[in-house]
């Protein structure tokens, strides 16, 4: 089985364009489907490099906010996934 992908995206809507600040949200890929999270992060342009805020008053706050969303899409998802897990998944008959 296939893990899933799990990412952290800027702006996905291009809204920084028009409105200055864009939003920051999970997104989890598994078998070509995704599925958005939102943070509710939303910075400048200028504020987000390299997968996180800087240049913002607050972005030790706004990171810690960031990874506390990602944080558990990761430990359930890629723990489903950890053979060590004992997690059996029963379809109904």
């Amino acid at each position: 089985m296939k893990l899933p992908s799990i990412a952290v995206v800027y702006d996905r809507r291009k809204a920084a364009e028009s409105k200055g600040v864009g939003s920051v949200e999970v997104r989890l890929t598994h078998d070509r489907k995704q599925k958005y999270f939102n943070t509710g992060v939303a910075v400048a342009p200028s504020q987000w490099k390299g997968g996180s805020v800087v240049g913002h008053p607050d972005a030790p706050y706004l990171n810690a906010r960031i990874e506390g969303v990602l944080r558990p899409i990761k430990r359930f998802h890629l723990g489903v996934n950890d053979p060590r897990n004992r997690v059996l998944i029963c379809r109904p008959r």
